[in-house]
């Protein structure tokens, strides 16, 4: 249980550390507030707000109580392909 955590901390310590640097990235100083605050409500509303329902609809269509990891596994994709592509508008400026 306790080398569960540690993983699960490490990981969660190596996604949050360099989140506020790529955030402060994103926006220039005049917006930055704004567009960071409306981007992580705009992303908690979506995925955390709607997902007691997703998940209790894909319970029921699958009939899997492993039903909530595949909506993380989305949430997981759905961030993936956003990073590539703020890397790849990075790379064209």
């Amino acid at each position: 249980m306790m080398a569960m955590q540690i993983g699960i901390g490490l990981v969660s310590v190596a996604y949050y550390g360099g989140m506020p640097a790529l955030l402060s990235e994103l926006f220039p100083t005049q917006t930055r507030t704004t567009g960071m605050s409306i981007a992580y409500n705009l992303a908690v509303t979506i995925f955390g707000g709607f997902a007691p329902f997703i998940i209790t609809w894909l319970i029921q269509v699958t009939g899997s109580k492993l039903a909530p990891s595949f909506y993380l596994m989305g949430a997981a994709v759905i961030s993936m392909m956003a990073l590539l592509r703020i890397r790849a508008l990075k790379l064209r400026l």
